[in-house]
């Protein structure tokens, strides 16, 4: 059974569900509206996942999966708020055009960035013990390279 929990006033609120013993991440019975596949399509070009996302937007991730899987209309204030969170234009995420996302660089993914990738999979403590050494040694090597 679904129980209605909550409804709050920010738009990337949504009614918060119970699922009881019923399986998440099933597959979308309909096409996804235009506006989330593009919203998908620039959150996977990005690198980011829908958890990220939502941390960047300050929503959970079933918000963002609803944008994605179900939201046919999303409110300007949702497609300003995403875009800016991804680093793209309204227009980007609305129009029929394809996404101007800034090119990268063609070829496998680099050393460092699976490094990071892994690390963040850690628990936060060591993230940030992580960061935090990260930005020691670039902060050191920055101050020797104006020496």
């Amino acid at each position: 059974m679904l129980f209605i929990a909550s409804i709050m006033s920010s738009p990337f609120s949504s009614p918060s569900y119970t699922a009881g013993d019923m399986k998440t991440g099933r597959p979308p019975s309909s096409p996804a509206p235009p506006f989330g596949r593009r919203l998908a399509e620039l959150r996977r070009a990005k690198g980011l996942s829908q958890q990220k996302l939502a941390e960047r937007l300050a929503t959970s991730r079933k918000t963002v999966d609803y944008y994605e899987r179900r939201a046919a209309n999303p409110s300007l204030e949702v497609i300003s708020r995403v875009a800016d969170a991804l680093g793209v234009s309204p227009a980007d995420i609305i129009g029929d055009a394809a996404p101007t996302l800034p090119r990268s660089r063609p070829g496998p993914t680099g050393r460092m960035r699976q490094v990071f990738e892994e690390a963040s999979r850690l628990p936060r403590r060591q993230q940030e013990k992580i960061a935090e050494f990260v930005r020691a040694f670039v902060a050191q090597y920055e101050q020797n390279r104006q020496s």
